[in-house]
């Protein structure tokens, strides 16, 4: 999946209200390695250095080689990868790393190319027990008639009625959830074959919304949760060559 941040980087308040949110989260009680996908302005990484992060525990993850290497130069000790996503999360795996938190920011609406990139990098262990947050844009999917068929034999919805009434499940009060947002976490969660935990929706200064979703971490006690997920997902992958 070859996506990248922004190249002006997102300072909008929703943004970093956003980013907040997250770091809130991840910094509640403990600190480690933390995997990110930050603008070229990194204001991912100096929210996590004041927040008493080290360079050294930051895995900072951009396609282009060009842009992890200037973050690099501005915050040096970073550990960078000038590689997709789910290739950055493969090298991790190899070098022993054991991530404590990852925030996967793919700027762009959920499809079949995101889907895949999230099936492979949700098979690396060094991501099964950290906390997961996925930032997609919400809309503009090519692939809606063909999932609303598929995921009308699966039919969650109670995620749906979750939505609309846990607030400590949907965090916004201005952007309301919709029967497509379902469809959205819904693949996504196939996807990560984890359970969501919570989703924080936003709005950029250009009109359009996004979400950013917390999963709850994947334990090794899970093998049943994991199977039936992944059955899911397979089924939906088989449509998907079948239908484009």
């Amino acid at each position: 999946m070859k996506e990248r941040g922004s190249a002006f980087g997102y300072r909008s308040i929703a943004k970093q209200s956003c980013r907040k949110w997250i770091w809130d989260l991840i910094c509640d009680d403990e600190i480690g390695d933390v995997a990110m996908m930050p603008s070229i302005d990194g204001r991912e990484i100096f929210e996590a250095l004041e927040r008493g992060y080290q360079p050294f525990q930051l895995h900072v993850i951009d396609r282009n080689p060009a842009v992890v290497a200037t973050l690099q130069r501005i915050y040096p000790g970073i550990k960078t990868y000038g590689v997709e996503v789910e290739r950055a999360f493969e090298r991790m795996t190899r070098n022993g790393v054991r991530l404590f938190a990852a925030h996967v920011d793919y700027c762009s609406n959920v499809s079949a190319k995101m889907w895949g990139s999230l099936r492979r990098l949700a098979i690396e262990p060094c991501q099964w027990d950290c906390m997961l947050f996925v930032t997609v844009l919400r809309g503009r999917e090519s692939w809606t008639n063909n999932i609303r068929r598929f995921m009308a034999q699966k039919g969650p919805a109670g995620m749906f009625r979750d939505l609309k009434t846990r607030s400590d499940m949907w965090h916004s009060t201005e952007i309301a959830p919709t029967e497509f947002d379902v469809l959205r976490l819904s693949m996504l969660s196939m996807a990560t074959r984890r359970f969501i935990d919570q989703v924080h929706p936003y709005k950029s200064t250009n009109g359009q919304t996004f979400m950013t979703v917390r999963f709850c971490p994947l334990k090794l006690d899970h093998v049943n949760t994991i199977m039936k997920i992944s059955g899911e997902a397979a089924q939906w992958q088989r449509h998907v060559r079948k239908n484009g």
